[in-house]
């Protein structure tokens, strides 16, 4: 009787495990490196989603975008911008304070980073060297 008892807390266990550390994923998911389920719109989004990134890895980067080691896609405007945005820190190495051209739409931080014109005098400093806010003038108004 106790072997069966075992055998059956065994058998259980088992499938358990098996259900626990292989769960099936919905036709209209994205099955994580760890097992997890997530949106398959969260699928090369440039967010990492998934604790081994397995998500954002061998996705195909357009043509204005830089490829990460990571797998992860970030504009090539961040790329030796002064601010990592890869994991493996790609988009900084080998700058050594490259001077970088700004597009028409853009603001060159004293800093090497390129920013929108809206985020000029905005209360908000994006530019490591705090260019962006420094020569705004505060009016009051009735």
């Amino acid at each position: 009787m106790k072997a069966q008892v075992f055998f059956a807390l065994f058998v259980i266990s088992a499938s358990m495990k098996v259900l626990h550390t292989a769960p099936t994923c919905a036709p209209d998911t994205f099955r994580c490196g760890d097992g997890r389920c997530i949106a398959a719109s969260d699928v090369c989004n440039g967010q990492v989603e998934c604790a081994d990134l397995s998500d954002e890895r061998n996705c195909s980067c357009k043509r204005d975008e830089f490829s990460c080691g990571d797998g992860r896609c970030v504009p090539s405007s961040w790329v030796c911008d002064g601010v990592v945005d890869c994991g493996d820190k790609g988009d900084e190495i080998n700058c050594n304070n490259t001077v970088q051209t700004c597009s028409g739409h853009f603001f060159h931080c004293d800093h090497v980073r390129c920013i929108p014109f809206s985020w000029i005098c905005d209360g908000d400093v994006d530019c490591m060297d705090k260019s962006d806010e420094r020569h705004c003038c505060e009016c009051c108004y009735p």
